[in-house]
This record gives structure tokens, sequence and C-alpha cells, in this order.
């Protein structure tokens, strides 16, 4: 290989070194909407802090807690990947019914994976888009306990548009380096 193909085979591993750093999925930017439901999953209950917007952020910013008589009771804070729901003070939600907690929707990326971290399981589920808290029943979530929900979201595009014409550009200029040595 002589110089030439040198070069053109060294612009060809920067342009594909350069094209393929893809940036993470974050909900970073969302406006999401936090409802409280009760007695089920489909019936909102309006008051007590809720419904509220929010625009997911990194950090305490977007942290948003209940109004409820007593409380509050817990805060909401959106990160980029995950929920996570605090306990203020040791909490029991009652009467019981089929669901009391909070959904979150207007999660604009695909999600297309969901895990849970708490003490009890079967609390966090994902329906579509919406991801629900689910914390009817007799646990007794303790002051300064978590639960969190770790998302994972489509990935990011890869930028090919400019890689691709740099690539195209350094094949047709192997062209016409073979081509004036074939001549």
């Amino acid at each position: 290989m002589n110089t030439k193909h040198w070069a053109a085979a060294a612009l060809m591993a920067v342009t594909l070194a350069g094209s393929a750093g893809a940036a993470t999925v974050t909900m970073t930017g969302d406006n999401v909407t936090i409802k409280y439901l009760n007695p089920d999953a489909a019936t909102e209950l309006t008051g007590y802090g809720f419904p509220v917007n929010v625009t997911v952020a990194p950090g305490t910013s977007d942290v948003v807690q209940d109004a409820f008589p007593g409380g509050p009771y817990f805060t909401v804070n959106m990160e980029p990947t995950s929920i996570v729901v605090t306990f203020l003070q040791n909490t029991v939600f009652g009467p019981p019914s089929p669901f009391d907690g909070i959904g979150i929707t207007g999660i604009t990326q695909h999600i297309y994976g969901l895990t849970q971290t708490a003490t009890f399981s079967g609390i966090v589920s994902q329906v579509g888009q919406t991801i629900l808290f689910n914390f009817a029943g007799s646990n007794v979530y303790a002051a300064g306990s978590t639960v969190t929900a770790n998302l994972t979201l489509t990935p990011a595009p890869v930028p090919l548009p400019a890689g691709i014409m740099a690539l195209l550009a350094a094949l047709a200029g192997l062209g016409l380096v073979a081509r004036r040595r074939a001549a």
C-alpha cells in the first residue's frame, strides 16, 4: 500500500470512529405528569398536590411532594433514567383498595425495560408508556425508605448522515487513486 492508500484508509478510519459515538437516551427535558390514582389505576384523585407537571432534570430541581393532611408523606424525584419515591414518615396506605399510588405519563422515549429497587416487591409496573407505583396493601413504608423504578429507554440513533458522506468521499478518493494508477 502506498502513501495515497494509507491516507485514504486513515480518512475512512477517522470517519468511522467519529460517527460511532451515540448519546445515552434519557428522560431529561421530558414534561411528565404525575397523577395520584385511587381506588384503581384508572381513577385519578385530584388535589393533595396532584396532578403535577414536571420537566425532568438531573438532581433535585424536579422533586415534588404530596400535600395530604398530616403529610407530606412522600416525594417523587424524576431522574434521567429512574423515578425515585422517598417516604418522609412511616406510612401505611389505606383503606385497602386495588390501587393506591401514582402514575407517571409523558415519557417520550420508548420504555423497553423496567426494574424495581425496594424492600417490597411488585410495587412498580408499566402499562404502555405509563409507569405505576401501587402502594396498596398493608406494607409499612419506613421514613427514609425509597422505591425506585429503573427505566431502560430506547437507545439513541447513531448519527450516520455525516459519517456516510465522509465515507463516500473516502471511497471516491480510493477510486480516483486506483483509476490514476491503472492509467
